[in-house]
């Protein structure tokens, strides 16, 4: 009996034929830039090295003087690395000390006295004096130019991150 020729399902829906059909266009293409590519690495061999004669031609002398025209090019490099990093050390103290100054005004130059109306263990209301404002100060509030309460005292201190504290009029920290 001769065997009955089998049928492979290389892509579903196609058969063997249809996929081969699809695929020896590209299989042409794919050995035509195989040929090329071959054809370009003869040439490229039949070309004439220029690193090669360029680097039979170097010197002891010549290499000296490359190796102190790179040691020169890095120390000028360096040296100007070095005083630009100086001046820049120069800017950031300059901008540092502003930044003091300019936290140490608004602390100080911000505060405005105040008058305690009354008070409890964790809040105290009190007027702004040379106003007629009220404010509510709670435990965490941040006041401008006091900085934060950690915690208000039952008659009325104000303890301040950092360890201060700040007693409004009527207020007392002596508790």
């Amino acid at each position: 009996p001769t065997p009955e020729p089998v049928t492979t399902t290389i892509v579903k829906g196609l058969s063997e034929e249809d996929v081969l059909n699809l695929v020896e266009p590209l299989a042409r293409q794919i050995n035509g830039l195989i040929d090329t590519v071959s054809q370009q690495n003869e040439y490229i061999q039949t070309l004439p090295t220029e690193s090669a004669t360029t680097s039979s031609s170097l010197t002891e002398d010549n290499l000296v003087v490359i190796k102190g025209a790179i040691d020169t090019g890095l120390t000028r490099t360096e040296d100007a690395l070095k005083a630009e990093l100086a001046t820049l050390t120069k800017v950031i103290d300059v901008l540092e000390n502003r930044i003091s100054k300019l936290e140490t005004n608004r602390q100080t130059s911000t505060r405005r006295p105040m008058t305690m109306v009354t008070s409890i263990e964790g809040k105290v209301r009190v007027k702004i004096d040379g106003t007629d404002e009220i404010q509510d100060i709670v435990n965490g509030t941040v006041l401008r130019g006091y900085g934060k309460v950690v915690r208000v005292g039952s008659w009325g201190c104000l303890y301040l991150e950092g360890g201060n504290t700040y007693e409004p009029s009527r207020a007392s920290c002596s508790e």
